[in-house]
């Protein structure tokens, strides 16, 4: 994220944001907040999976289990705007859960 989120930042936002290196939060100057984290296990994954967010971005998602991908959509909830799940990844499988997550989207 330092390589591509925050020199997006920088061009398009200048002045616009704070940035909290500590707890991995960009707040911009209208309120939303950007958090950064991985999900490992432990108490950073913990402080994520204990809020609610607007928009959740996933690289490489097919890298998380099944149950991360329902953890993850659980904590959508805002009543600001309308909820977004993007992910980002590269073909695995044809039998890995998000294959045939997609299959099922497409014919439904």
């Amino acid at each position: 994220w330092k390589q591509t989120l925050l020199p997006i930042l920088r061009m398009c936002f200048k002045d616009q944001y704070t940035e909290n290196k500590s707890e991995s939060i960009i707040t911009m100057s209208w309120g939303s907040t950007i958090t950064l984290g991985g999900l490992e296990e432990g108490e950073r994954l913990d402080k994520i999976l204990g809020s609610e967010y607007a928009i959740i971005y996933v690289n490489e998602a097919t890298e998380i289990a099944y149950s991360t991908f329902q953890t993850l959509i659980s904590r959508l909830n805002s009543k600001e705007a309308p909820v977004k799940f993007v992910m980002d990844c590269n073909p695995r499988a044809p039998s890995h859960w998000l294959n045939r997550l997609t299959q099922r989207l497409e014919t439904s």
